[in-house]
């Protein structure tokens, strides 16, 4: 985790939004996270449901990332803060900030559409969520895989899906799985 906590840090050091780590037991103490403390683990989606719930009590919205998936360039914190501004002036659900999947159709100058029916359009990599939207959509004993799969056909009731049309967030995928 501190390789991830590195590449955050070294490449969005002007980041001004609360950031927060997920663990099971381990309280990491620095002065740039907060720990949210879950225990036990028991499906990747009922930890990402347990910290949603702690965060709903103070935000209506959320960055999600993934420690498999460091920043690996600068963030360009201007471009992020207009982006984001743009998603909420339009009630947005949720927004890709790195590009995957690619946008359908145009929506504005930041932004194209995610339409219903897209394979993976829910991601949890370098996304933007309306946590009620988020809560909706979690089955309990779903991994990440299974949530961007499945996710996306219980998704398909909502609008305001979308993803910007050149990732603001340079990553690489340190972890995989084989689709076969």
């Amino acid at each position: 985790m501190a390789d991830v906590y590195t590449f955050f840090l070294k490449n969005w050091p002007d980041c001004p939004y609360d950031k927060f780590l997920i663990t099971n037991h381990i309280n990491f103490k620095n002065q740039h996270f907060q720990t949210i403390i879950i225990g036990n683990d028991e499906s990747w989606s009922k930890t990402l449901f347990k910290a949603i719930n702690i965060l709903e009590r103070t935000y209506n919205c959320v960055i999600i990332a993934l420690e498999d998936l460091p920043i690996i360039k600068k963030i360009n914190q201007e471009q992020v803060h207009f982006v984001i501004n743009s998603f909420f002036d339009v009630n947005g659900n949720y927004l890709n900030l790195v590009n995957r999947p690619k946008p359908m159709s145009y929506f504005n100058r930041s932004f194209g559409l995610v339409e219903k029916g897209s394979l993976y359009r829910p991601s949890c990599v370098y996304s933007l969520w309306n946590i009620n939207i988020l809560k909706s959509l979690i089955e309990i004993d779903e991994n990440a895989w299974e949530f961007e799969r499945y996710g996306a056909e219980r998704s398909d009731i909502y609008g305001g899906f979308y993803t910007v049309y050149k990732g603001l967030f340079n990553i690489i995928n340190t972890v995989s799985k084989d689709v076969g």
